[in-house]
């Protein structure tokens, strides 16, 4: 059975909102994660939209996400913007998730993923493989919050 996914307006009445950070690692990731939607926003406009609600049901159960981001490209690809402080295992399993009910939403798109990241450490770290390509930006050097791009291969 097809996904079937809506676009919601607002965070739906079942979701809890959001609670302050309590966490030093929180408070940084949600800086982190604002960081990403300004610098989105200031390049590219209406294009980005920053996190996204969507509702989705598989078979009876409705359900719940939100991407950190889309992307939306004149070349017919929306990208899913995920901002992390580290790249990590979960981040898989989510950003797939989210990649199948975006797909189902836009079925005419090409559903791309782009993980932004703070800290790296690189591949096979804390015994896991990463099944990325990983870019470092060229302008990482002066302190760029988005110094390193995960793009995984899916």
């Amino acid at each position: 059975m097809p996904l079937k996914v809506q676009l919601l307006a607002d965070r739906p009445a079942v979701v809890p909102a959001a609670t302050e950070p309590t966490t030093r690692m929180q408070s940084e990731g949600r800086a982190h994660e604002d960081a990403m939607h300004r610098r989105f926003t200031d390049e590219f406009g209406p294009l980005y939209v920053p996190a996204p609600w969507l509702r989705y049901r598989n078979f009876s159960d409705w359900r719940y996400c939100q991407p950190d981001g889309l992307l939306f490209r004149t070349d017919g690809r929306v990208i899913i913007c995920e901002a992390k402080l580290q790249h990590t295992p979960t981040a898989i399993s989510q950003t797939e998730r989210y990649k199948r009910v975006v797909s189902a939403l836009l079925p005419r798109w090409n559903v791309c993923v782009l993980e932004v990241v703070r800290f790296y450490k690189g591949a096979g770290v804390d015994g896991f493989d990463i099944p990325v390509r990983v870019v470092i930006r060229p302008d990482g050097a002066r302190g760029d919050i988005f110094n390193v791009l995960i793009l995984p291969r899916w």
